[in-house]
């Protein structure tokens, strides 16, 4: 009796008064399985309604004359989000567009600016096909002139295509680097440079027996000049031609001395002086 009435005792503890904590308990962790099962279904119906409601929208951009056109700005109205530019076939993509009807903007220089609307449609990719017309743009006036710096060097041009003599162009001078005329006439065959009491002159070779040094004829432009060569600066010279033989004198250089020793021309880079 007494076992039997202490095990009894021992029982009453672990009777009603546990059960309710214990339920309370199960049903709070039950709750909590079932909210963290719930959330990831949440997210994955919502990602699936998300890729549902967006699309790859691949389109290709072209002239009147079926020629593809790139770089044209290809952009997604009316949110700017999205733009892209075309490729050398002139094609162009955008990912997650809107399904629904879109309207598309291209622009690209030298076409007219285009807006075009399309239907985009949800589980595909879509393509498009997308033309622009050239325009032609009025350019302002232009004067034409002639384009030589210095018109009078088509007779030098011409003279130096024929040959016969010795010709300095500005690349020249300035690439010989020397301080006066006479200097670069020195690596002229036949030139020599004599000094005087005032300066230099400048005299030609002509290479004949019984003939002494003579004085060539000097002209500016196509005038017949008195001076010395190194009256003019190098710097102030555009070309110049040298004859040394009598033989290559142009037919225009009508001078006695010119006939009878040769001739230097000097082109300079002012407009030649007026008769």
């Amino acid at each position: 009796m007494t076992r039997a009435g202490t095990m009894r005792a021992g029982r009453a503890p672990w009777g009603r008064g546990w059960r309710q904590p214990i339920a309370r308990l199960a049903t709070g962790l039950l709750a909590a399985l079932a909210l963290v099962s719930a959330a990831p279904a949440r997210g994955a119906a919502q990602d699936s309604a998300r890729a549902g409601r967006t699309t790859r929208l691949i389109g290709r951009v072209l002239d009147s004359a079926r020629v593809p056109v790139s770089g044209a700005h290809v952009t997604i109205l009316p949110a700017r989000v999205l733009e892209a530019v075309t490729t050398d076939s002139g094609t162009f993509a955008f990912d997650s567009v809107p399904v629904g009807t879109v309207e598309l903007s291209v622009r690209r220089l030298g076409y007219a600016p285009a807006t075009f609307t399309a239907r985009v449609h949800a589980g595909r990719i879509e393509r498009v096909t997308l033309q622009l017309s050239p325009v032609a743009f009025e350019l302002p006036p232009v004067a034409v002139a002639d384009t030589v710096a210095h018109p009078w060097l088509r007779i030098f041009d011409r003279r130096r295509s024929h040959g016969g003599g010795t010709y300095f162009t500005r690349q020249d001078i300035v690439r010989s680097q020397v301080r006066n005329v006479s200097d670069l006439l020195r690596r002229v065959p036949g030139v020599m440079v004599e000094p005087t009491r005032f300066g230099t002159h400048v005299v030609f070779n002509t290479g004949l027996e019984r003939t002494r040094p003579c004085r060539p004829q000097v002209f500016v432009h196509t005038m017949s000049y008195s001076g010395e060569v190194d009256d003019i600066s190098p710097d102030d010279i555009e070309a110049m031609e040298v004859y040394t033989s009598i033989a290559t004198v142009p037919a225009e250089l009508q001078s006695a001395r010119a006939q009878s020793c040769g001739a230097i021309v000097i082109w300079t880079r002012e407009p030649p002086p007026k008769r």
